[in-house]
């Protein structure tokens, strides 16, 4: 609540919050609710989570982790498709996407950090590419 100081309200900025999206997150919940949005992890991760943080140890009995695993090989696909694209953008088979991007003021840096890619039209396969890396775990 704002503290009336003249004409102008002073405001008193709450330091120990972080940032302004956790300020928002404060008081929704409890602290597994709070991890399991901030960290995007399912519940029994969350709780992993916490208990590492807080230095005990998880009972690993009778825990089902294949929804874990899905989720993992996904990433791995996700990560590796984005690699792909990447390397097609920056080899000569995607000069002419990389001096478009460039034109529009992106650095080699910002290209780099957000892993922008180019799709191939022809000839590269990204399905070989892509599932040649990854485990059938």
């Amino acid at each position: 609540m704002p503290i009336p100081f003249g004409k102008r309200p002073l405001l008193l900025p709450f330091t120990r919050i972080a940032s302004p999206f956790t300020a928002l997150a404060v008081g929704r919940g409890d602290v597994v609710t709070f991890v399991r949005r901030m960290e995007n992890l399912d519940y029994i991760e969350a709780v992993k989570f916490l208990a590492q943080r807080a230095g005990l140890a998880m009972p690993e009995d009778g825990y089902d982790d294949s929804y874990a695993k899905l989720k993992t090989r996904i990433l791995e696909i996700n990560r590796e498709t984005a690699r792909f694209y990447h390397q097609c953008l920056i080899s000569p088979l995607g000069k002419k996407g990389l001096d478009y991007l460039r034109e529009r003021g992106l650095s080699d840096k910002t290209i780099r950090h957000f892993g922008l890619g180019l799709r191939p039209k022809a000839g590269m396969r990204l399905s070989s590419i892509c599932w040649a890396g990854v485990s059938d775990g």
